[in-house]
């Protein structure tokens, strides 16, 4: 599905990758590190074209950039919840896309043993759902989540089943055997089930603000050997059950500003959130105790005091919802990955604000002030679809540098800072549990600074806790 239009192209053939070099025929034998692209989208939506994911800017670096397709929605995630379709085909597109990475990237100047795997929101939640599945094993060796974590609220579905089922009685067939389902569904056109396939959501994944209907899940019923994950994300994490590589994550400073343009296009969802809050709950709370009402006060007192939510309290509502969708997930995740000692993790807030931020044209809110969900991505890769001028010395160029040598250093060495540079000036220190130091970027500059969002994070922590979760 195109990320602008929402409309839907192409065909079923899509799983190409690009692969972009500086090796010309008079480059060294010396085989450069590689960086390896996974676009975000919700699992439903875009690709990993040059429209809006241009090489231009890391290439300067000296690595080889591939960036790949996988297959989206309900064609990619779709799962009967049994042996007849596990799911997460998307992701195993990806892990053949980094096989092939592995086996051929060498001839374009690559290094196939200095692979790192970097990606925006679904793309993020994919580089870390590849660092946890034992099918990522020697495929990469770094990894970067940008706004995306495996263990965010909904992106381990176990509901996918339930709406693949409700899907095909939406299009003509009422059964609860998977195989009817799978040879039913196979005579559906390709482009039927893509536009239709948000019939597979209920009234309650609606009421929760649950955009995405087909969303990685746990392959409980096949073999491990086939299996792209047989365990949730969280309880890998915290098992340590997982071979760990250096890792780089972060968020952006309005992360909640994705979900502006679907709000206030619906006014009316302000009277029904405040009259029925546990829907803003984690559904990962809310579907493990029997009683959320408790919880959700706890949750509404905390971020609205005695504020009602109408549109009035509406910047307290999007702070809420990054949190609980991108910001808390992100740094859970990173807190629980450097519990492994062996490997060094990163953490950044990137605050940008230039033309160059794109993601506010793309989500219809141009004005809207901030780095919003997805921006540091046009200062990572060009966005040929929107481009905004990038003058010489500008505070636009700066900035491209400066993200630019920062995750080329950390693809190159898993250092992002590794020695004095005048560029960056600034040494980024270590995210562990104990010491919760972050990068903040800005097109001003760099600067160290620690315990993000400490009251808010440090409420949703004290939170799972308490439930044990």
């Amino acid at each position: 599905m195109n990320l602008i239009s929402g409309s839907c192209i192409g065909n079923e053939d899509c799983l190409f990758l690009n692969v972009y070099t500086p090796m010309t025929e008079h480059s060294s034998g010396d085989l450069k590190p590689v960086m390896v692209w996974i676009h975000g989208g919700g699992y439903i939506m875009g690709s990993g074209n040059a429209d809006f994911y241009g090489p231009d800017y890391l290439l300067e670096h000296d690595v080889v950039l591939v960036t790949l397709n996988y297959r989206l929605g309900v064609l990619g995630f779709l799962s009967t919840g049994d042996s007849v379709v596990p799911g997460n085909m998307g992701l195993k597109d990806q892990v053949m896309a980094l096989q092939w990475v592995k086996d051929n990237i060498s001839l374009f100047g690559g290094n196939p043993d200095n692979v790192t795997v970097f990606g925006g929101s679904a793309g993020g939640m994919s580089s870390e759902y590849l660092m946890l599945s034992p099918k990522g094993r020697g495929l990469l060796h770094r990894a970067v989540s940008q706004s995306g974590a495996a263990i965010a609220d909904t992106v381990c579905c176990p509901d996918v089943p339930e709406r693949v089922f409700r899907l095909a009685k939406y299009l003509g067939l009422s059964t609860n055997k998977s195989t009817e389902l799978l040879d039913f569904m196979l005579k559906v056109p390709a482009k039927t089930l893509i536009e239709k396939q948000y019939k597979g959501l209920s009234e309650k994944d609606k009421a929760r603000l649950s955009y995405f209907p087909f969303l990685p899940t746990v392959e409980h019923s096949i073999p491990e050997s086939d299996a792209f994950i047989k365990r949730h994300p969280l309880e890998i994490l915290k098992s340590n059950d997982y071979s760990p590589i250096p890792y780089l994550a972060g968020v952006n400073e309005k992360e909640g500003a994705l979900y502006l343009r679907g709000i206030l296009a619906k006014p009316e969802v302000f009277s029904f959130l405040d009259k029925n809050f546990e829907y803003l709950l984690p559904t990962d709370i809310a579907d493990k105790i029997k009683d959320s009402t408790p919880i959700s006060e706890t949750v509404r007192h905390f971020y609205f005091k005695k504020e009602r939510v109408t549109e009035s309290t509406l910047d307290i509502l999007l702070n809420l919802l990054g949190d609980k969708q991108f910001t808390y997930p992100v740094i859970r995740a990173a807190t629980l990955h450097s519990s492994q000692k062996s490997s060094p993790v990163y953490l950044y807030h990137f605050a940008a604000d230039t033309g160059l931020n794109y993601a506010k044209k793309l989500f219809g809110i141009p004005d809207e002030k901030g780095a919003v969900h997805s921006d540091e991505t046009a200062y990572l890769l060009k966005t040929n679809i929107m481009p905004a001028e990038v003058k010489p010395h500008s505070a636009e160029e700066k900035a491209i540098a400066r993200m630019t040598k920062l995750w080329t250093n950390f693809a190159k060495t898993g250092n992002p800072t590794p020695e004095d540079d005048t560029l960056l000036n600034v040494k980024w220190p270590l995210f562990t549990s104990k010491n919760s130091d972050y990068l903040n970027i800005s097109h001003t500059g760099l600067e160290v600074g620690t315990n993000l969002l400490q009251e808010r994070m440090f409420f949703w922590e004290n939170l799972y806790n308490k439930l044990n979760l």
